[in-house]
């Protein structure tokens, strides 16, 4: 059986939150994980299991942060909570070590626009060194920042790391936006 491990790097900016406004109020909750299991796969799961989002089809989002929306890093306890099978809308990072002795990075960074409006942007990025993950990540949410009109500050990051000790790794960072559960399946002809 995949045994959970804690992660071992968490780093986080000063905090930029904005307040949410009636636009959405939607708050995106960040937690990280590192897992271990017999495959690839299985530490994929095992790691989702540990950051608790078991049970969820993953719905990968492109990065931007709505406007009204705050950024909260919690704990595996506080993520989102749903039915089995639903669908959980999430930007995450994903990075695995399947020799002995290798690393695995996955880490998050996010920036928000200075107006206090909420709205920002998130990058994701893997890594087998520490290092290469953060230079990567400031390029990238430099760039962001840098391509559109509006000022930003980096608001943070959240990282996590899990070392191959025999059995494939994981390392796991997950912004969860919301969940949705699934609508009947419409009957030939209109009725339900």
């Amino acid at each position: 059986m995949p045994s959970p491990q804690a992660p071992v790097s968490t780093e986080t900016a000063p905090d930029h939150r904005s307040a949410p406004s009636a636009l959405t109020g939607l708050r995106i909750r960040m937690s990280r994980s590192r897992a271990e299991g017999p495959t690839r796969l299985a530490a994929f799961d095992a790691a989702l299991v540990a950051a608790g989002l078991q049970n969820f089809n993953l719905l990968p989002l492109s990065s931007v942060i709505p406007l009204g929306a705050t950024v909260d890093v919690v704990p595996p306890a506080e993520q989102l909570k749903g039915r089995h099978g639903d669908l959980l809308y999430c930007v995450y990072a994903a990075s695995y070590a399947t020799t002995p002795g290798a690393e695995a990075w996955a880490g998050m960074a996010w920036a928000l626009q200075t107006d206090g409006s909420g709205a920002g942007l998130f990058v994701e990025h893997s890594s087998t060194t520490e290092a290469d993950l953060h230079a990567h990540l400031g390029a990238t949410l430099g760039a962001m920042m840098e391509n559109r009109e509006q000022d930003y500050v980096e608001g943070g990051r959240l990282v996590a790391s899990a070392t191959c000790t025999g059995a494939p790794a994981a390392a796991l960072v997950v912004a969860s936006y919301q969940t949705a559960g699934w609508d009947p399946a419409p009957v030939p002809g209109g009725a339900r």
